[in-house]
């Protein structure tokens, strides 16, 4: 027969291996899953990939979801197959900032619960139905801010989380000439400007070759050189649609009018040495 007490001793051993078979299993759930659980400083979750060049998604023990890096914005690829400038360098840049399977950590706003606020102060959702939320890797830096440094984001004129630090991010690529300000990159609009410049020098070529061939082909090369960046020119000076574009969100109103002055000191001496050319064509 067996005692009492034998038996609580008994009945304690067998809670004691059920409930570490518990843990084991939650651990090992978590382990497969990704998961990760909140915190005092944020609630922690895991990698699975990047979306785009500002939404990852991640995981945790018990769901998947996608998230979008509060306070910019990253060009993208559209569905009819377009590419917006820099597309693709922003989603690699993610990847290497977030890799598959590391850590991160999300902080909302306050009261927010993630997602930014539209006029009414209504929950505002992406095209891609991700929450907004401040978004850390394992060395505890806002990865926005990395993107930023590199050029690679924009701002987000609905969100202004993290502003402050996003413009030091975005004053050091501006600095270095990284991303949207590279001017050796096509698509950025610097990069635009600097080949229209190029151009006009080339089409110009040694002076002394314009009383030496005469007005005819060299005035239809420069001319057409003008024409190209006297439009590039008025795209710098106005308001339109193609100021959505990313690579000019990305300007400020002192980016714009340096460039503005640069392209427009070009075309006037293009300007000026064509008028020379054909004065002296015509009196040759």
């Amino acid at each position: 027969m067996t005692r009492p007490g034998r038996r609580r001793r008994w009945g304690l051993r067998v809670l004691a291996v059920l409930a570490g078979v518990g843990l084991a299993s939650a651990t090992a759930y978590g382990l497969v899953s990704g998961g990760i659980t909140s915190s005092p400083d944020g609630e922690r979750l895991r990698v699975v990939g990047a979306q785009s060049g500002d939404v990852l998604d991640v995981t945790t023990m018990r769901n998947r979801r996608l998230v979008r890096l509060a306070g910019v914005e990253a060009p993208r690829r559209a569905s009819d197959g377009g590419v917006q400038c820099l597309a693709d360098e922003a989603h690699e840049a993610l990847e290497q900032l977030a890799p598959t399977g590391s850590p991160v950590t999300l902080r909302h706003a306050p009261g927010t619960r993630g997602w930014i606020l539209d006029g009414r102060g209504a929950p505002r959702q992406g095209e891609d139905g991700a929450e907004v939320s401040s978004v850390y890797d394992h060395q505890d830096r806002l990865i926005a801010v990395e993107l930023a440094r590199r050029g690679l984001v924009v701002p987000d004129a609905d969100d202004q989380r993290d502003a402050e630090a996003l413009a030091q991010g975005f004053d050091h690529a501006r600095s270095e000439g990284a991303g949207f300000y590279d001017e050796d990159l096509a698509c950025t609009v610097p990069g635009q400007v600097r080949a229209r410049i190029a151009g006009l020098q080339q089409a110009l070529g040694p002076r002394q070759r314009w009383a030496d061939e005469g007005p005819a082909p060299a005035p239809a090369r420069v001319d057409a050189a003008l024409a190209s960046a006297t439009e590039l020119w008025r795209h710098l000076s106005a308001v339109g649609p193609h100021r959505d574009a990313p690579e000019w969100r990305a300007l400020s109103s002192n980016d714009t009018a340096l460039l503005r002055m640069r392209l427009e000191a070009a075309i006037v001496g293009a300007q000026a040495v064509r008028f020379n050319a054909s004065t002296l064509a015509e009196e040759g």
